[in-house]
């Protein structure tokens, strides 16, 4: 009888961590906020990223998160043509975002001036190697994979206050300020002379 009572015991036990395996991942799921940072151990995406080889990339090919909740990201769309050469069809949009999460898996959502949604990527994002990974989810389905890279030289620009909210090196010089270029890029402004 001890023998049956343990054997069930064990049993138990076992079921039991069974049930504590992890969280599954469901894109379809609702997700919630994610007001997790630094704190928490959670490091956010805030730059200009972009994928290595810009020339022969469709879809999602630069993504700017700015510390103040404002994105402005580019792709290239799929065009149908007859006769080469098909040129590619930018479109780009800009907006507001949000951090979510559903089980263990992370979200951007950019939304609209409205505060509608535009799209919906899931993300991983390593700090050390500046590598942001997202995928696009519709309608809980997984699409294509972008990699892109954090552009540590300068970021993208519509104004030069949108370079101060992409946490850019700083570069040290007197009166050391970011400028926004006509090729929409930040670049170090001149800086003043030493002494005057």
């Amino acid at each position: 009888m001890l023998r049956i009572s343990l054997m069930f015991m064990l049993a138990l036990g076992t079921v039991g961590c069974a049930a504590d395996v992890g969280e599954s991942v469901d894109d379809a799921s609702e997700d919630t906020d994610d007001p997790a940072g630094k704190e928490d151990g959670v490091v956010r995406p805030v730059g200009t990223f972009e994928v290595d080889n810009v020339a022969g990339t469709q879809g999602l090919y630069l993504v700017t998160l700015m510390s103040d909740k404002t994105f402005h990201y580019e792709k290239r769309d799929r065009v149908v043509c007859v006769r080469a050469p098909c040129p590619a069809r930018i479109a780009a949009r800009d907006g507001t975002y949000t951090y979510t999460k559903s089980g263990r898996s992370r979200y951007i959502r950019f939304l609209d001036e409205d505060r509608e949604l535009i799209a919906r990527y899931r993300y991983t994002f390593s700090a050390t190697s500046g590598v942001l990974r997202m995928t696009k989810i519709d309608d809980g389905a997984a699409g294509a994979t972008v990699s892109l890279t954090r552009d540590e030289a300068g970021g993208w620009c519509e104004t030069s206050a949108q370079c101060t909210t992409q946490e850019l090196p700083l570069f040290r010089c007197l009166g050391a300020h970011w400028e926004c270029s006509e090729d929409n890029a930040c670049v170090p402004g001149t800086c003043s002379q030493s002494g005057l």
